[in-house]
């Protein structure tokens, strides 16, 4: 809902006066000389008391769970660039915080008289209006149903007119600049350069973002541009930064000199966009630290905290494409810290070797900087091919492609991490694809070559980052989750309907001997017995058994047998075979630990 884009503070003094005169309450109003009065009656004469500027209720509103009841305010705040504010006042506070309302309007622009009753005067004035619009205020951008709803303020799709963003949701500077051939002018010069390939990426981070939150992905991408210094790191991450609005610092593009907790609240804005962070290493974190950070936000989904009242916070949430610059890579810093990156983690962040990538010379330089003069006009022409293609009604469209993109991106014999990061470059593809179809980029250029490029070179680096162990562990969660039902089976499985030779097994508590599972670690109860010589095979034929069971052991995910050892010497309703038992929490909770 673009509900400034036609008032002006002419027509706000209209309204105002025209709602004043048929407002109906126990306080009379008028408006005169441009000022909202209150009328005041001593006897036979009628005293005006000034109250404030002119403003207008535009609508009744609600969140997107129909709770927090409020009323957007629009007025005139006499700013350069700026003439018309809206705002969101709950009607909550006009009860029970009358000069906070007061002061937020205030301190936004509206003129409010510094009388001894004024801001409770004024308070009681909107909370008698009741006007019969609703509008729905998102607390954050993004996808809601096939209604699209911008960071820039704009609202896309059919309900358009039903939706609005929460101030202070979106971009600080939510403009647009130029126009949409000086922008694709500037992109075609990049995709076509020496390092067209990765600049490539960085474009169509600008547009992922949107197909993230579409879908409803459980994590969302980080793709980590990683290369000393003037390889394009930074100009990749403006590209993608573009799509939306202002590539310079202040929309899309931070720098991550601020703690996790700040990041949460940059990442929830950034839903449905992009969140693109430049200089990484400015972030301050040890490996360690660092690393978490990468789960953090590949995981959507921030802490759960408490408030003053020790009532439990909303925790924030965030559906995006993020990208990542520095000097050195995600695994490399980890390494610093003496330690191996987590195979998790590197399966969650795409990193992108820049390091040998060509300086480009000032001309090819100049003409892609025009991004800097044209930037923001892409994003809503791809939205709204999304949505009159018929993909916001029916993601999986969407989906289907992404999949088909994936299987001819990574093989079989890939490791998950590496199928992983296929699936994030299959994102990326296709929404190449997809604003290629718009008309935003060259029909001939050729986007599934430059991501399949880049990503072959990744699984190269990938290979050299993934610590064995962990990388078995892997093998082990993925193939077991993979497989169950096929060949992972119920102890009470009929064998005469299986066609396939068993590799593990699973059941349920049943007895003491079963019990020794921590039932903190898990809501699940359920244990998997998987035979030792398959447990080497499961997990990818390069790390024993013993040293995975030794492993899972530490993480608190085996089962002890008696005697404190590791192995088991058979399985219930089975017989007799070795056999390492394992929580079914490490296969099926192992998002939340990574």
């Amino acid at each position: 809902m673009n509900t400034q884009s036609n008032a002006t503070p002419e027509s706000i003094a209209q309204a105002c006066s025209s709602k004043l005169v048929r407002l109906k309450g126990p306080l009379k109003f008028t408006f005169k000389n441009g000022m909202v009065h209150l009328k005041k009656f001593q006897g036979d004469k009628t005293v005006l008391m000034p109250v404030c500027d002119p403003f207008e209720v535009v609508a009744r509103t609600y969140d997107p769970e129909g709770q927090g009841a409020g009323l957007v305010v629009r007025f005139s705040a006499d700013r350069i660039g700026k003439p018309v504010i809206e705002l969101t006042v709950k009607r909550s506070d006009l009860l029970s915080r009358p000069k906070h309302v007061v002061a937020m309007l205030s301190d936004h622009g509206l003129w409010v008289s510094g009388s001894k009753d004024g801001a409770q005067v004024l308070a009681e004035l909107l909370s008698m209006f009741r006007p019969n619009e609703d509008v729905i205020t998102a607390g954050r951008a993004g996808w809601y149903g096939k209604t699209f709803v911008s960071p820039t303020y704009e609202v896309l799709g059919d309900q358009a007119d039903q939706y609005r963003l929460l101030e202070g949701a979106g971009y600080e500077d939510p403009g647009k600049a130029g126009d949409l051939e000086g922008w694709k002018h500037a992109t075609t010069a990049a995709l076509t350069c020496e390092n067209g390939d990765f600049l490539c990426i960085g474009l169509l981070s600008g547009f992922t973002g949107i197909l993230v939150d579409l879908l409803d992905e459980q994590t969302s991408p980080i793709l980590n541009f990683a290369g000393t210094t003037s390889r394009g790191k930074t100009t990749a991450q403006r590209l993608g930064a573009s799509v939306f609005g202002n590539p310079m610092r202040g929309a899309a593009l931070k720098q991550f000199n601020v703690t996790i907790n700040a990041i949460e609240a940059i990442a929830e804005r950034a839903t449905g966009s992009l969140l693109a962070i430049d200089e990484g290493a400015q972030s301050g974190m040890d490996g360690k630290a660092y690393q978490k950070a990468i789960f953090d936000l590949a995981g959507s989904s921030g802490k759960r905290r408490l408030t003053a009242a020790a009532t439990e916070r909303k925790a924030r949430r965030w559906s995006t494409c993020i990208t990542i610059s520095e000097e050195i890579g995600f695994a490399d810093k980890v390494k610093c810290d003496g330690r191996n990156a987590a195979a998790g983690a590197v399966a969650r962040c795409w990193e992108i070797s820049v390091e040998d990538a060509a300086i480009l010379d000032g001309e090819t330089l100049a003409k892609i900087e025009g991004i800097k003069q044209n930037y923001g006009h892409a994003a809503p022409i791809f939205i709204q091919h999304l949505i009159d293609d018929g993909y916001a009604a029916d993601p999986d469209l969407i989906r289907a492609r992404v999949s088909a993109a994936q299987t001819n991106l990574s093989q079989k014999t890939d490791a998950p991490q590496v199928r992983r990061v296929a699936g994030a470059a299959a994102l990326v593809l296709v929404a190449g694809e997809l604003a290629q179809e718009a008309g935003l980029i060259v029909e001939d250029y050729e986007v599934s070559g430059a991501v399949g490029r880049i990503l072959q070179r990744s699984k190269i680096l990938m290979a050299q980052d993934m610590d064995p162990l962990d990388t078995a562990l892997s093998n082990l969660r993925e193939s077991v989750i993979r497989r169950n039902g096929v060949d992972v089976v119920e102890l009470h499985y009929e064998a005469d309907h299986q066609n396939r030779e068993v590799v593990a097994f699973y059941g349920y508590p049943d007895g003491e001997s079963f019990t020794s599972v921590d039932r903190d670690r898990s809501h699940y109860e359920r244990v998997y017995f998987i035979p030792a010589d398959q447990m080497f095979k499961l997990g990818g034929g390069n790390v024993t058994a013993s040293a995975m069971a030794k492993a899972l052991k530490k993480e608190g995910f085996l089962v002890d047998a008696p005697g404190n050892n590791n192995q088991w010497s058979s399985v219930p309703e089975i017989g007799q075979i070795k056999n390492y038992r394992v929580s079914g929490a490490f296969f099926h909770e192992s998002e939340k630990g990574g």
